[in-house]
């Protein structure tokens, strides 16, 4: 999906690590899985497997959490904007005015 001069996808894309970092932050305090144990881990690290290493298994169980959480925070606009590209794909199709015929067409010229 396209990000860039996409106002329909920037609001997801800047809400959804928001609402992560909050959530997150807010279940470090009220002590559901422990701080972040210090190692230092890679940022190419699978989503899942990073909770894990970070944490513990709460860690990772919560990183799913947020990635479902993601998902169903990007469908609506994912919908508003598969409604738009069908509206301009309609309306692309009630533009062409009749088919092109071969026949009309000569080659002798070439």
């Amino acid at each position: 999906m396209p990000i860039v001069l996409n106002p329909v996808m920037l609001i997801p894309f800047v809400l959804v690590p928001t609402v992560n970092i909050i959530l997150s932050y807010f279940a470090m305090n009220m002590g559901l899985f422990p701080p972040c144990n210090g190692i230092n881990i890679p940022w190419t690290m699978p989503v899942i497997i990073s909770g894990f290493l970070a944490t513990n298994w709460m860690g990772a169980v919560f990183q799913g959490g947020l990635l479902i959480l993601g998902v169903f925070l990007y469908l609506p606009f994912i919908k508003a904007m598969d409604k738009q590209y069908l509206e301009d794909e309609q309306k692309a199709m009630e533009s062409q005015e009749e088919e092109i015929d071969l026949d009309d067409f000569s080659f002798d010229d070439l």
